[in-house]
């Protein structure tokens, strides 16, 4: 068939079916289960399927066949918004998180949207705690106004929306411009949260404080945050919220309220699903024969911590 696609010795009408497929597994475990063998030789023989020249030097470079690291096992792990994906464990005891979907799909970014991906992930930060901010100052039983309509909404109804006439694509646009930099050459990495930045710490820093002076921002509702041509000429007015320094006064240092259980799921993992994996790759590594002393260093986990969670990490993977 025209369409057909084979990962490993498996072969797939389409590319839909091998997805299928792959999402039944991942969502056939809790977090932080380990795949049983069968499942673990499916996505070895996906992550070889990714190891192909016409996929992008990332993958490429993330799978590269070396002789002296194995992929020990792969665990359903729990990372940002709250989603499932598969995290890859390897015998020099690092890991890394796979999308099966970018795999399957063997989706190529362009110079320009790896760019803006990255520029995207360096101010998402202070977007989200100028949101926290806004609502820390504002809310009233858990709602605040919209800024365009009024209506008193939930933290997931509402977005930060960049003000026209600096929508954040023309941003990263006029910045290219104004630094002449030549986006085929530039290098990235993966950060502490699996998102795409900019290797060079430079380039991260003038962005983010380019993006903090041109920057209008609003908290809106989801429906607002489009269809913004007619807003082209519109000046900055006294509602609109800056990274640099929103409402004229705040100070993003002194952030250190507890958030609620939604705000969590849209930033992150929560700090005790982080904790609950740390300690379970700690126990993975104890298994391979590691000490205990060592993995609390290593993982920065307490014997109190590894006694919370091992009942759960042993019953997981029974």
């Amino acid at each position: 068939m025209r369409n057909e696609i084979q990962i490993g010795k498996k072969r797939y009408s389409s590319k839909k079916e091998a997805l299928d497929f792959y999402k039944r597994i991942l969502n056939s475990y809790n977090y932080g289960e380990r795949l049983n063998s069968n499942d673990f030789n499916f996505l070895l023989d996906l992550i070889e399927y990714g190891n192909t020249p016409d996929l992008g030097e990332e993958f490429e470079d993330e799978f590269d066949d070396n002789e002296e690291i194995s992929i020990t096992h792969i665990v359903v792990a729990k990372v940002q918004y709250g989603t499932k994906c598969f995290a890859v464990f390897y015998s020099d005891l690092s890991n890394t998180y796979i999308s099966y979907r970018m795999i399957v799909n063997r989706r190529e970014f362009t110079a320009s949207e790896l760019f803006y991906i990255a520029c995207r992930n360096i101010v998402q930060a202070d977007i989200t705690r100028l949101k926290q901010d806004f609502f820390k100052k504002h809310a009233k039983k858990g709602f605040v106004k919209c800024q365009e309509t009024g209506i008193p909404s939930k933290w997931e109804e509402l977005v930060v929306d960049h003000r026209q006439p600096n929508p954040f694509s023309m941003i990263v646009e006029r910045f290219k411009e104004l630094t002449c930099l030549n986006i085929s050459e530039i290098t990235y990495v993966q950060d502490i949260n699996n998102l795409i930045v900019f290797e060079n710490e430079d380039i991260t820093s003038r962005f983010r404080t380019f993006h903090n002076e041109k920057a209008a921002l609003r908290i809106v509702r989801k429906e607002c945050n489009s269809g913004r041509a007619f807003m082209g000429r519109v000046k900055k007015t006294s509602k609109d919220l800056s990274t640099r320094n929103p409402q004229g006064e705040l100070d993003f240092d002194l952030m250190k309220d507890e958030l609620t259980e939604a705000m969590h799921g849209e930033l992150s993992i929560s700090p005790e699903d982080e904790l609950m994996f740390r300690v379970f790759t700690a126990l993975e590594v104890m298994d391979i024969g590691y000490s205990q002393e060592e993995v609390m260093e290593m993982y920065n986990v307490t014997q109190q911590e590894i006694h919370k969670y091992e009942p759960k990490y042993r019953a997981n993977n029974e």
